[in-house]
């Protein structure tokens, strides 16, 4: 099986991947396995998406009075600088992706959710194309001296270029808040420089086709920190880009979180899935998917026709007891409705079991804006099917065969 972290997926596993909140940057499984200064965006930002999110900041929903505005500390302190890396996974054609992030805080460990927050970072822009294999330092400040265990930030805005056009994309996650807890926390000590790396990895989804396309932004993030002996090598000013595809550091945080598919239980009317956490950081999965190999008349789906992929497909979002929950409709901001409730944190070393009950359907989910009439297929014995699980940007997808 081979391993990667890729720009651009095409064919199915590219649909299936831009419904999750999560980026396939590397290939894991078991069993039958398969295979910067901020830009300015091109021209003027006169298209759009129908379905635009306008500029939304932290809410009392989400974080309001959670993140206070840090002062200068009295008490010992030390620096922390954030940086951003990994690209997005985007259809073929964006060349960029220019996101607004605003209130980038960091949380005291064993602090309430309502004390426990220190901004930053007030705003700031990058486009996520740019930090392939590098990062960019986007936030520093002198904070109290502490042990941090997550950031926090707001995606306020996203405009993706396609085809040398820019579109507003719409917002897809709850109050556009994203939670990124930091793998085993970062200290920050008296008078030294401490650094947290944000591997950011969201999924810019086309929603319509390519003479009328309208995109959707789906972020997901996992945080770290850097070694205190690899922070030399680093540039820490605000804008600041470094290279590490080769950075040894970055290699260990690579190749540390991993899962492994155990063994899958597939009728018509039932699937069961266990999973193990093989790695040393916690997972969090969202998504499953099962697909069939033809459409419902035997013949090859075209890779690039993202209605007729989504017509082999059965996707699921995965919830916080187990449950897998199928996603039946596209569109109108159904898919927003089932990926806000879903996720299920699996620590390192423990294993979970997702199930589904009831008549599965391949090719049920649908896009009133794209679909028409669409077939769908059931499951059937003896017939070769294969299963996608995507968890905290990794991937696992393997072949099944189907019992009555």
């Amino acid at each position: 099986m081979s391993s990667n972290r890729s720009l651009v997926f095409s064919g199915l596993m590219a649909a299936i991947i831009a419904i999750a909140l999560v980026s396939g940057a590397i290939y894991v499984g078991v069993l039958n396995t398969t295979s910067t200064t901020f830009a300015t965006p091109i021209g003027q930002s006169n298209s759009s998406s129908q379905n635009a999110v306008t500029n939304s900041p932290i809410t009392e929903t989400s974080l309001t009075k959670q993140i206070v505005t840090s002062i200068l500390p009295s008490s010992p302190s030390g620096a922390l600088a954030v940086l951003m890396t990994d690209p997005p996974t985007v259809p073929n054609g964006v060349n960029h992706v220019f996101i607004t992030y605003a209130n980038l805080g960091v949380h005291v460990t064993g602090a309430s959710n309502v004390s426990g927050w220190h901004v930053v970072d007030s705003v700031g822009q990058i486009d996520l194309m740019s930090v392939i294999n590098s990062t960019e330092t986007i936030a520093q400040a002198n904070i109290t001296s502490g042990n941090f265990n997550a950031i926090a930030f707001n995606v306020t805005s996203a405009i993706v270029t396609f085809q040398n056009q820019n579109f507003t994309a719409e917002l897809v996650y709850m109050n556009h808040v994203l939670f990124v807890p930091i793998s085993g926390g970062v200290t920050v000590s008296e008078g030294k420089t401490s650094v947290a790396v944000i591997d950011i990895a969201p999924t810019v989804l086309l929603l319509g086709n390519l003479t009328n396309p309208e995109f959707a932004f789906i972020p997901a993030a996992r945080a770290y920190t850097v070694p205190a002996q690899s922070i030399s090598s680093l540039h820490l000013k605000i804008g600041d880009r470094d290279d590490i595809k080769s950075a040894s550091w970055w290699i260990q945080i690579l190749r540390g979180t991993k899962f492994q598919i155990d063994s899958i239980v597939l009728t018509p009317s039932k699937l069961s899935v266990k999973v193990t956490n093989t790695g040393n950081a916690t997972i969090v999965f969202r998504l499953a998917d099962l697909s069939s190999t033809s459409s419902i008349s035997g013949g090859v789906i075209p890779t690039s026709n993202l209605p007729s992929m989504l017509s082999i497909s059965e996707v699921f979002a995965i919830q916080s007891n187990g449950t897998l929950n199928p996603i039946t409709m596209l569109g109108n901001g159904a898919v927003d409705a089932v990926i806000d409730t879903a996720g299920y944190t699996l620590s390192v070393g423990a294993s979970a079991t997702f199930v589904f009950s009831g008549n599965i359907t391949l090719g049920i989910a649908q896009n009133p804006t794209l679909l028409h009439h669409q077939l769908t297929q059931q499951v059937v014995a003896n017939r070769a099917y294969v299963l996608t699980l995507i968890g905290s940007g990794l991937v696992a997808e393997t072949k099944v065969s189907a019992s009555a």
